[in-house]
């Protein structure tokens, strides 16, 4: 072609780049259909196979998981990290491992692992969203063991079910966890007597802090941990899942008059201590004995006016920043192991005034 044309070619220059990106978006389109077709029928036979093993090889590497492939039948997948063994991850300075800060685990590119599939989604052609061999099966196993009845559904399902929560693969549905009685309370504290120790929320409403406190509280050996029965979170199960396993442990009472309780553990000689920011007392600036009730109040307002009336010595926490306060949760983990840390101080010394620690069974209160 020369300025454009040539004696009997019916197309100019124009006219032929124009047809050949025709041609282009055309065979880029029937590339894609091919594709299209290629993995819808790959996650339809694949549908026959979940629970089924596969070796894989790491193919690439992401912050939410490793992307795998089955080199045999060229079918690839995610693993995502909420199915990895729990761990915190991270990718590496390289872009070609996924470890755990925590317990070691790495993934690096071309590691083979063996996977367990666990959901194929035809119409969104996701494949191998599933587990290392050793997480979900070893679960399977020890509840076959138990005779815990088990029942394999879509992971959409679960989505569903959580209500979007992360559910890494696994729902079990309880007949819940029993809250202590107010009369079973006052027993616990009659019992305990010197030795006494609870935690008390004044109108803590977020579930996950509630959840939080109460893993808190098993940590310090906590005995019970008192919530008032209106506006305050219940046991949910963001806050079961936020206190791991520390809901089963430490009690939770319910109390429909806070007020109340609280005059009643100060006759019975339980020492009541508030947490308030505006206390010129810190902390660090008392000696915590026991028996005692450490109350916090709830997010934003603190504790209300009657509790802190109530209060035998209110107390704050020394802020050294510009945020005038934390977070409910972690305020409790601070009050209640400098309370732990001072009176350890004191058993350690030969003192009579005890660490707290709750009664297990076959102890003596």
């Amino acid at each position: 072609l020369h300025n454009g044309g040539a004696k009997g070619f019916g197309y100019d220059m124009a006219a032929m780049e124009h047809l050949g990106q025709h041609c282009s978006r055309a065979e880029k389109r029937a590339d894609e259909a091919v594709w299209d077709v290629e993995e819808r029928l790959k996650c339809a036979w694949l549908q026959d196979r979940v629970g089924d093993e596969f070796t894989v090889s790491v193919a690439s590497i992401a912050p939410f998981g490793i992307f795998v492939r089955v080199p045999d039948l060229g079918i690839d997948g995610l693993v995502h990290v909420t199915s990895l063994p729990r761990d915190y991850y991270h990718v590496d300075a390289g872009g070609s491992a996924l470890t755990g800060e925590n317990y070691g685990n790495s993934y690096r590119l071309a590691d083979r692992l063996q996977v367990q599939l666990t959901s194929v989604s035809v119409r969104e052609r996701k494949i191998l969203k599933g587990s290392r061999t050793g997480s979900l099966p070893a679960l399977r196993q020890a509840l076959d063991a138990l005779n815990v009845p088990v029942e394999e559904v879509e992971r959409e399902r679960l989505d569903r079910m959580s209500g979007g929560g992360r559910h890494q693969g696994v729902l079990v549905r309880t007949a819940g966890i029993g809250e202590m009685g107010i009369a079973e309370f006052e027993e616990l504290a009659i019992e305990r007597s010197r030795s006494f120790c609870c935690l008390v929320l004044d109108g803590v409403q977020d579930p996950r802090n509630l959840g939080a406190c109460l893993r808190s509280a098993d940590a310090a050996g906590v005995d019970a941990v008192v919530v008032p029965r209106r506006r305050a979170a219940s046991l949910t199960a963001a806050a079961l899942k936020a206190a791991s396993g520390a809901a089963a442990a430490v009690p939770l009472v319910r109390v429909s008059n806070l007020a109340g309780t609280l005059r009643w553990l100060r006759k019975v000689g339980v020492w009541i201590v508030g947490a308030d920011g505006a206390a010129s007392q810190t902390i660090y600036q008392t000696g915590f004995r026991l028996p005692l009730a450490l109350v916090v109040g709830g997010e934003g307002r603190g504790l209300r006016r009657l509790t802190l009336e109530l209060c035998d010595e209110t107390l704050s926490i020394p802020m050294r920043g510009v945020v005038e306060s934390l977070n409910v949760s972690v305020a409790v983990g601070v009050l209640l192991f400098e309370v732990q840390r001072q009176l350890r101080g004191h058993a350690d010394s030969g003192a009579s005034r005890g660490a707290p620690g709750r009664q297990t069974p076959g102890q003596q209160g």
